[in-house]
């Protein structure tokens, strides 16, 4: 009951299951993740040891094109997988080290399709227009970041907790609708900027980021490395025409609570 209650909620998720294009030989593998031995459950996914490495294996695969379609529900994660046959779904399965060191726990089934179809890139019914919106953050590089947020707070008074400064508003066309700014300093060569000489980053929020970045693929813009499924939302990085970094951001419901002192706009 348990793995038809899995396969069932998939079904439902993902408004259309995908199926190989016809001539593949290879099978599909459905691929269920959830907290292994080793989680912390006081910490964010992000931060559990080994994600970064699950990201990376899971980058590879798409690069190969070995996953079909992936996604998450409740505190499990999916995937649909191809491989020639269960033995090679299992090795690929047992290349990610947050399974081997039991970070996640990964359960596969051959999975068969009755219903075609297909996600993917067209737009999803009631899906918002892709296109950015607005400011998501600043971030800066310091030499010391402690006594520059010191500095900071102490001069122009900007509050500062773990996940930086929140700056919030209320669009002007619906008050009642908020969001968030960010402002935050990070240390320099922080792996997260990986920035070079560049002293600052932008980060600019936008309306379904997968859509957007496919049509900034059409106008040739540089997009380092893949869209990723973070804590607070959707994040990708492109290069603007000078070679600066630029983050793209398409926020979660999880962006708009309040996570500490911040700023709010009158």
């Amino acid at each position: 009951m348990k793995n038809t209650a899995l396969f069932a909620f998939a079904f439902l998720t993902l408004s259309f299951i995908c199926q190989a294009q016809k001539g593949d030989s290879k099978k599909l593998f459905a691929l269920i993740y959830t907290p292994g031995e080793q989680w912390n459950h006081t910490i964010a996914f992000h931060e559990q040891p080994y994600f970064k490495e699950h990201s990376t294996h899971l980058q590879t695969l798409r690069k190969t094109g070995q996953i079909v379609v992936g996604g998450r529900y409740s505190d499990k994660g999916f995937l649909l997988l191809k491989a020639i046959d269960s033995v090679e779904a299992h090795q690929i399965v047992h290349r990610d080290s947050s399974v081997i060191n039991k970070t996640f726990k990964a359960e596969i089934f051959e999975f068969s399709t009755f219903y075609s179809g297909w996600v993917g890139k067209s737009p999803r019914p009631g899906a918002k227009k892709a296109q950015l919106t607005g400011l998501g953050g600043i971030f800066i590089q310091s030499e010391n970041p402690e006594s520059t947020r010191k500095w900071y707070a102490e001069k122009l008074g900007v509050p500062y907790n773990k996940n930086g400064t929140p700056f919030r508003w209320r669009k002007m066309q619906n008050p009642a609708q908020t969001g968030v700014t960010y402002w935050d300093v990070f240390a320099k060569k922080d792996p997260y900027f990986n920035l070079g000489d560049q002293e600052h980053m932008i980060n600019y929020r936008v309306n379904n980021l997968e859509a957007f970045l496919e049509e900034l693929r059409k106008k040739g813009v540089t997009i380092i490395g893949d869209m990723e499924q973070l804590e607070f939302g959707k994040f990708a990085w492109i290069k603007d025409p000078e070679g600066r970094k630029v983050e793209l951001w398409e926020p979660n419901a999880r962006a708009q609570i309040d996570l500490g002192d911040g700023i709010r706009s009158n």
